[in-house]
């Protein structure tokens, strides 16, 4: 689709077409913007991830109207999981592939700006403290 687009773009602009090509991108976008509306890409969960002392992984989940409603922690859950090999831990990503023990998979894609920016640097310390020791365990 993108190789498709950007050959009949390439082709207008080289017989002198560029207000089509101004009119198909207008189009494009306004295609592009409804379809964001209509089909919103995913929906914000609020997680919170703590660390035991051990390099326990706790997981809790809060769902979307107890984050609105700060008051009503009894709709909260939590569990402990497992960071998979496969996560990435780079200084401004983290890719966090974590599994339960009953074997549900969560991603969770961290920015710095995700969050605090000491509790950013104390979880990513962490998470490449876990996975050095799991990779030591495993080889």
């Amino acid at each position: 689709m993108a190789a498709a687009l950007l050959a009949a773009s390439t082709l207008l602009i080289l017989r002198g077409h560029a207000d089509r090509l101004a009119m198909l991108m207008a189009v494009i976008c306004a295609i592009a913007g409804i379809a964001l509306i209509l089909f919103p890409i995913s929906t914000t969960k609020a997680y919170r991830i703590d660390v035991t002392g051990i390099g326990e992984i706790l997981l809790t989940h809060t769902p979307d109207e107890a984050v609105a409603d700060r008051t009503n922690e009894s709709v909260v859950t939590a569990e402990v999981v497992q960071l998979l090999g496969d996560s990435t831990l780079w200084s401004s990503l983290m890719v966090l592939r974590l599994q339960s023990a009953s074997g549900k998979t969560y991603r969770l894609l961290l920015m710095p700006d995700s969050m605090d920016r000491e509790a950013y640097r104390a979880l990513s310390i962490a998470c490449r403290w876990i996975a050095s020791r799991s990779s030591r365990n495993d080889g």
